[in-house]
């Protein structure tokens, strides 16, 4: 592995169809414009097409497909992706919401787990035939924090749907530890039936987006808003760098399954990507499993 491996050391993505969601700003946004430089076919499943022109240029957008969908919702993915006619060599699944305060969606799910979670699970279920290559999920650090109370498929859906005691960043530490405990079911699942991709983790350590504090519509309090102004300066590296794991993930050749992929410096937080571990509950077979169902058997009552 190349110490310093960055955007320059992607191999050439010609012809590379390449699904990203979330891609308005930040991670996404960066992710598209390099793998659209290195010459991937991009398209992009977004909440606001309008707000695009703000991040890329019209030279751009005009070689990016777009699709308006909200992926905190079940039914949004279902009417864009049921009958979808096309095929991915990669999807990323990008879109995230972080520690916002308490609020459901109109399907009944707690917010962040829709968004995080649940409307990913249904989009990559709904292409599982049509992606070719690989699948990757943005994690956290945060998914040390993460837990899924006794590990029972009838608390995880408790905890899904947003009736288990809720806080703010205990529930976003539990979406990033379903995103790399959906990376093992998924893997395990696509070697059992012969898919032909495989899915890989990554997460930005530290990176200075607005996930962090552009939450105004959400009606966020200002402490954190102030806290990761303050902090950013010291501990948060340019996204440019941030996305980098992202990009290993999806293009680094001959990546084994179920990889994730980091930062390689100062606990995690910066520096260039390499491959590193997540806790032992994200590595839970039994887990993951019952978080499949319970995923299952929440999107069956959406319908």
């Amino acid at each position: 592995m190349n110490q310093n491996w960055d955007e320059n050391s992607i191999p050439s993505q010609n012809g590379k169809r390449i699904l990203i969601t979330g891609a308005t700003s930040g991670l996404g946004a960066q992710a598209a414009k390099v793998l659209l430089s290195k010459g991937a076919q991009i398209t992009v499943a977004v909440r606001s097409p309008q707000k695009m022109a703000k991040t890329f240029s019209q030279e751009q957008l005009a070689q990016i497909k777009v699709l308006q969908v909200d992926v905190s919702l079940i039914s949004s993915v279902q009417k864009t992706f049921e009958n979808y006619n096309g095929e991915f060599e990669t999807v990323i699944c990008n879109a995230g919401i972080m520690a916002t305060p308490v609020e459901k969606t109109t399907e009944g799910i707690e917010m962040q787990f829709a968004t995080n979670h649940l409307g990913h699970f249904e989009l990559i279920k709904l292409l599982n035939t049509q992606i070719k290559e690989r699948v990757v999920t943005v994690a956290s650090l945060a998914h040390q924090i993460g837990s899924f109370g006794n590990g029972s498929v009838s608390s995880i859906e408790k905890k899904i749907k947003g009736e288990a005691s809720y806080t703010r960043w205990g529930y976003y530490g539990s979406t990033k530890l379903a995103n790399l405990l959906f990376t093992l079911e998924l893997n395990l699942r696509a070697e059992k039936y012969g898919f032909p991709y495989r899915a890989f983790s990554s997460h930005p350590g530290y990176t200075k987006t607005n996930l962090g504090y552009a939450r105004k519509e959400l009606n966020q309090k200002f402490i954190r808003d102030k806290f990761f102004r303050a902090a950013d300066p010291f501990f948060g590296q340019k996204i440019e760098i941030g996305t980098l794991p992202i990009l290993y993930a999806a293009t680094y050749p001959d990546l084994p399954a179920n990889s994730y992929i980091g930062p390689s410096d100062f606990f995690e937080f910066k520096g260039y990507p390499k491959i590193v571990h997540s806790n032992k509950n994200a590595n839970n077979k039994v887990l993951a499993n019952s978080l499949w169902i319970a995923s299952e058997n929440l999107i069956n009552q959406i319908k």
